[in-house]
């Protein structure tokens, strides 16, 4: 636990984009920072969404 409180989780997530072809590392490389976060924004909706529901969305957040 990285100094959470009683009852709560926090945890650190890092992540290494790789492109698989041609394609894939068009995408990495054209991803701006603020995309990115709004991609992680999104990601973070979908992930309380289920952990407080055990529901997944489907569709995105």
């Amino acid at each position: 636990m990285l100094g959470g409180r009683v009852g709560t989780t926090t945890a650190e997530w890092k992540q290494v984009l790789t492109g698989l072809n041609e394609g894939g590392n068009r995408l990495v490389e054209g991803l701006t920072n603020e995309a990115y976060r709004q991609r992680i924004i999104a990601l973070e909706g979908l992930l309380n969404h289920y952990l407080t529901t055990g529901d997944m969305l489907r569709g995105g957040a």
